[in-house]
Protein backbone atom coordinates (compact mmCIF):
# COMPACT_ATOMS: atom_id res chain seq x y z
CA UNK A 1 0.00 0.00 0.00
CA UNK A 2 1.17 3.07 -0.75
CA UNK A 3 2.56 5.50 2.02
CA UNK A 4 0.52 8.54 0.69
CA UNK A 5 -2.94 6.61 0.62
CA UNK A 6 -2.52 5.02 4.62
CA UNK A 7 -3.41 8.32 6.42
CA UNK A 8 -6.66 8.95 3.93
CA UNK A 9 -7.91 5.31 4.52
CA UNK A 10 -7.29 5.52 8.27
CA UNK A 11 -9.41 8.74 8.13
CA UNK A 12 -12.11 7.16 5.82
CA UNK A 13 -12.13 4.10 8.26
CA UNK A 14 -12.46 6.49 11.86
CA UNK A 15 -15.10 8.54 9.81
CA UNK A 16 -16.63 5.40 9.30
CA UNK A 17 -16.44 4.04 12.81
CA UNK A 18 -17.71 7.95 14.09
CA UNK A 19 -21.05 7.96 12.11
CA UNK A 20 -21.91 4.07 13.62
CA UNK A 21 -21.18 5.67 16.44
CA UNK A 22 -23.33 8.81 16.16
CA UNK A 23 -26.21 6.38 14.38
CA UNK A 24 -26.09 4.03 17.64
CA UNK A 25 -26.60 7.04 20.07
CA UNK A 26 -29.09 9.04 18.28
CA UNK A 27 -30.93 5.00 18.17
CA UNK A 28 -30.22 4.39 21.82
CA UNK A 29 -31.33 8.12 22.81
CA UNK A 30 -34.87 7.57 20.74
CA UNK A 31 -35.21 4.59 22.53
CA UNK A 32 -34.15 6.07 26.12
CA UNK A 33 -36.77 9.00 25.30
CA UNK A 34 -39.77 6.66 24.63
CA UNK A 35 -38.80 4.76 27.88
CA UNK A 36 -38.93 7.53 29.62
CA UNK A 37 -41.16 9.44 27.99
CA UNK A 38 -42.51 12.14 31.26
CA UNK A 39 -39.08 13.07 31.32
CA UNK A 40 -38.74 13.44 27.95
CA UNK A 41 -41.62 15.69 27.82
CA UNK A 42 -40.22 17.56 31.16
CA UNK A 43 -36.71 18.50 28.91
CA UNK A 44 -39.10 20.70 26.54
CA UNK A 45 -41.01 22.82 28.92
CA UNK A 46 -43.82 20.49 30.13
CA UNK A 47 -45.35 20.59 33.36
CA UNK A 48 -47.24 17.36 34.92
CA UNK A 49 -50.42 18.64 35.93
CA UNK A 50 -52.60 15.00 36.12
CA UNK A 51 -51.50 11.19 35.96
CA UNK A 52 -53.95 8.65 35.73
CA UNK A 53 -53.96 4.64 35.47
CA UNK A 54 -56.27 4.40 32.10
CA UNK A 55 -58.23 1.47 29.86
CA UNK A 56 -57.47 2.34 26.33
CA UNK A 57 -60.22 0.23 24.54
CA UNK A 58 -60.87 -2.13 27.25
CA UNK A 59 -56.79 -2.58 27.74
CA UNK A 60 -54.51 -1.03 30.37
CA UNK A 61 -52.12 1.88 29.67
CA UNK A 62 -51.20 5.37 31.90
CA UNK A 63 -52.42 9.02 31.07
CA UNK A 64 -50.15 12.11 31.92
CA UNK A 65 -51.27 15.15 30.82
CA UNK A 66 -48.45 18.09 30.42
CA UNK A 67 -49.28 22.02 30.29
CA UNK A 68 -46.83 23.82 27.48
CA UNK A 69 -46.60 27.25 27.38
CA UNK A 70 -46.52 27.30 23.44
CA UNK A 71 -48.91 26.54 20.54
CA UNK A 72 -50.21 23.28 19.56
CA UNK A 73 -48.12 23.49 16.25
CA UNK A 74 -44.84 24.15 18.26
CA UNK A 75 -45.97 21.54 20.91
CA UNK A 76 -46.27 18.82 18.13
CA UNK A 77 -43.29 19.81 16.38
CA UNK A 78 -41.00 19.90 20.00
CA UNK A 79 -42.34 16.66 21.61
CA UNK A 80 -42.22 14.76 17.99
CA UNK A 81 -38.77 16.18 18.04
CA UNK A 82 -38.00 14.96 21.69
CA UNK A 83 -38.86 11.33 20.50
CA UNK A 84 -37.25 11.66 17.33
CA UNK A 85 -40.79 10.99 15.61
CA UNK A 86 -42.35 12.95 12.69
CA UNK A 87 -46.05 14.41 14.13
CA UNK A 88 -48.81 14.52 12.31
CA UNK A 89 -51.13 17.65 13.50
CA UNK A 90 -54.22 16.89 12.76
CA UNK A 91 -57.60 20.00 13.82
CA UNK A 92 -55.72 22.76 13.04
CA UNK A 93 -54.88 25.63 15.47
CA UNK A 94 -56.60 24.09 18.41
CA UNK A 95 -56.30 20.36 18.55
CA UNK A 96 -53.72 17.58 17.34
CA UNK A 97 -53.06 14.12 17.65
CA UNK A 98 -50.29 12.20 16.86
CA UNK A 99 -48.55 8.47 18.12
CA UNK A 100 -45.02 7.86 18.67
CA UNK A 101 -44.48 4.00 17.98
CA UNK A 102 -41.49 2.05 19.46
CA UNK A 103 -41.19 -1.52 19.23
CA UNK A 104 -42.29 -1.63 22.77
CA UNK A 105 -44.34 0.93 23.77
CA UNK A 106 -46.98 3.15 21.99
CA UNK A 107 -47.54 6.89 23.09
CA UNK A 108 -50.71 8.87 22.08
CA UNK A 109 -50.92 12.56 22.15
CA UNK A 110 -53.99 14.50 21.36
CA UNK A 111 -52.96 18.52 21.66
CA UNK A 112 -55.58 20.91 22.85
CA UNK A 113 -55.78 24.63 23.41
CA UNK A 114 -57.93 26.72 25.18
CA UNK A 115 -55.87 30.09 25.13
CA UNK A 116 -53.16 30.96 22.68
CA UNK A 117 -49.69 30.06 23.50
CA UNK A 118 -50.56 27.43 25.63
CA UNK A 119 -50.82 23.89 25.16
CA UNK A 120 -52.90 20.75 27.39
CA UNK A 121 -51.14 17.92 26.23
CA UNK A 122 -52.29 14.37 27.33
CA UNK A 123 -49.97 11.63 26.57
CA UNK A 124 -51.72 8.21 26.75
CA UNK A 125 -48.95 5.44 26.93
CA UNK A 126 -49.12 1.64 26.35
CA UNK A 127 -47.13 -1.25 26.37
CA UNK A 128 -46.76 -2.19 22.44
CA UNK A 129 -48.88 -5.55 23.17
CA UNK A 130 -51.49 -4.15 24.61
CA UNK A 131 -52.08 -1.20 21.81
CA UNK A 132 -52.31 -3.69 19.43
CA UNK A 133 -54.87 -5.68 21.68
CA UNK A 134 -56.54 -2.25 22.46
CA UNK A 135 -56.77 -1.62 18.47
CA UNK A 136 -58.52 -4.65 17.93
CA UNK A 137 -61.38 -3.63 19.99
CA UNK A 138 -64.11 -2.11 18.91
CA UNK A 139 -64.36 1.41 19.83
CA UNK A 140 -67.08 2.39 22.55
CA UNK A 141 -69.49 4.71 20.64
CA UNK A 142 -71.57 6.76 22.96
CA UNK A 143 -73.87 9.20 20.85
CA UNK A 144 -73.81 12.40 22.73
CA UNK A 145 -76.07 15.30 20.92
CA UNK A 146 -73.03 17.20 20.33
CA UNK A 147 -72.12 14.59 18.18
CA UNK A 148 -70.73 16.06 15.00
CA UNK A 149 -72.58 14.38 12.02
CA UNK A 150 -70.41 11.70 10.10
CA UNK A 151 -67.77 11.73 12.96
CA UNK A 152 -66.12 8.48 13.64
CA UNK A 153 -64.33 7.23 16.78
CA UNK A 154 -60.65 7.09 17.19
CA UNK A 155 -60.26 5.59 20.54
CA UNK A 156 -61.53 5.88 24.14
CA UNK A 157 -59.75 5.94 27.21
CA UNK A 158 -61.35 5.14 30.99
CA UNK A 159 -59.72 7.02 34.12
CA UNK A 160 -59.54 3.51 35.90
CA UNK A 161 -59.92 5.92 39.37
CA UNK A 162 -62.61 8.62 38.32
CA UNK A 163 -64.98 6.10 35.97
CA UNK A 164 -64.36 9.21 33.74
CA UNK A 165 -64.25 8.85 30.09
CA UNK A 166 -62.35 10.89 27.15
CA UNK A 167 -63.67 9.94 23.61
CA UNK A 168 -61.33 10.96 20.64
CA UNK A 169 -63.71 11.27 17.77
CA UNK A 170 -62.57 12.59 13.94
CA UNK A 171 -64.52 14.36 11.17
CA UNK A 172 -63.66 15.68 8.07
CA UNK A 173 -64.51 19.26 8.98
CA UNK A 174 -62.74 22.42 9.79
CA UNK A 175 -62.37 22.63 13.43
CA UNK A 176 -64.44 25.99 13.82
CA UNK A 177 -67.46 23.83 12.12
CA UNK A 178 -67.35 21.21 14.62
CA UNK A 179 -67.38 23.58 17.49
CA UNK A 180 -70.11 25.49 16.14
CA UNK A 181 -72.07 22.08 15.70
CA UNK A 182 -71.65 21.38 19.83
CA UNK A 183 -72.07 24.70 20.60
CA UNK A 184 -75.60 24.88 19.68
CA UNK A 185 -76.11 20.91 20.82
CA UNK A 186 -75.47 22.47 24.07
CA UNK A 187 -77.68 25.44 24.13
Amino acid sequence: MSPKLKPALLACAAGVALTAVVCQARVFLRQHAVARSVEAVQTIGGKVVYQASVSINGCPGRMTVFALDMSPADASRRIAAAFGASAFAAGGINAGAFDVIHEERRLRFILLSFEPGSTLAVMVEQAATEAARADAQPVERPSPPWKYPQSRPIFSCRNDDTGCSLYVWTAQAAPSEVREHAARALL
